[in-house]
């Protein structure tokens, strides 16, 4: 039985996927197969993945299963109803490992049962980012000090989880029931928060580190943030109201500043990322208010 099966869940991914295979290519630990769900894709995403198997020849078995669009839970889900591992590593389709990276899950693991490692995702950036990607890498550092201030495991209170990036036994995970497929976004802290409910440890992993190779812009981050809000109202049972503010910074003319003449770019970083955030939080939650309305 092979120890460990690499779960990928890829949704038009042409583009990203074959560098996150080949970052697998150079890792020290070698025992695992790769499981890649296909959900629904239309890129020829399938045919880019023979076409890296024929080129590149990998240690490493890859099983690739097209579905119908149902979703990256559902799609993450399915890869784990296939795996006949002991573990499970999931990864995005955009994620390039360090050579280390899956020794170090499997290293801590060692067998613990209802422990779940996180590892460190960071964003690759490119020498001709554009604002919102270097926005993004500023706070891609900053959250991977607060976590590490933190401290391990992580508190209860206080539940973290990134599916772009994390291990478990197979067991454990079925035992879970897995992702919830209700959500589409912020199922890994749905995750976490179950998780803990169910008596798991979760521990961060500074030094396995992998990082994000995508293209971000404000929508990008607008649908992120929307979609985290959305979850932590279901989660908590709470409601988002927009205040005057955000009317305000979620209006096209600060947009229009924003994107077209780049206004902001005088400012330091810590103040002009500060005020990205309000905007892309405010933009999200006019989003959601008028979605109720």
């Amino acid at each position: 039985m092979t120890p460990l099966s690499i779960i990928i869940a890829t949704y038009q991914g042409v583009l990203k996927i074959p560098n996150a295979l080949a970052s697998l290519l150079n890792q020290n630990y070698t025992k695992f197969n790769v499981i890649i769900i296909i959900d629904g894709s239309t890129d020829n995403t399938h045919q880019k993945i023979i076409d890296f198997i024929a080129e590149f020849k990998p240690f490493y078995k890859i099983e690739i299963h097209s579905i119908t669009n149902r979703g990256r839970c559902f799609a993450r889900n399915k890869g784990a109803s296939l795996s006949k591992a002991e573990y499970l590593l999931f990864m995005d389709d955009d994620m390039i490992l360090e050579n280390d990276c899956i020794d170090k899950h499997i290293t801590f693991l060692n067998k613990k049962n209802k422990t779940i490692t996180v590892g460190t995702q960071l964003n690759k950036l490119a020498n001709k980012a554009n604002e919102f990607e270097r926005y993004k890498n500023h706070y891609s550092f900053k959250w991977h000090k607060q976590l590490i201030k933190q401290g391990n495991p992580f508190n209860h209170e206080n539940p973290y989880l990134t599916a772009a990036h994390f291990c478990i036994k197979r067991i454990d995970f079925l035992g879970l029931n897995g992702f919830d497929e209700a959500y589409n976004i912020s199922e890994d802290f749905e995750l976490a928060k179950r998780a803990y409910e169910n008596q798991f440890i979760i521990y961060y992993l500074p030094n396995a580190v992998a990082y994000h190779n995508e293209s971000i812009n404000l929508s990008y981050l607008v649908k992120q943030e929307y979609g985290y809000l959305i979850s932590r109202e279901k989660l908590y049972s709470i409601s988002y109201v927009p205040k005057i503010g955000n009317h305000f910074f979620a209006n096209s003319f600060i947009e229009t500043l924003l994107l077209k003449f780049n206004v902001f770019k005088i400012f330091p970083n810590n103040f002009k990322f500060k005020l990205y955030s309000y905007i892309i939080y405010s933009k999200a939650l006019i989003k959601i208010h008028e979605a109720k309305n």
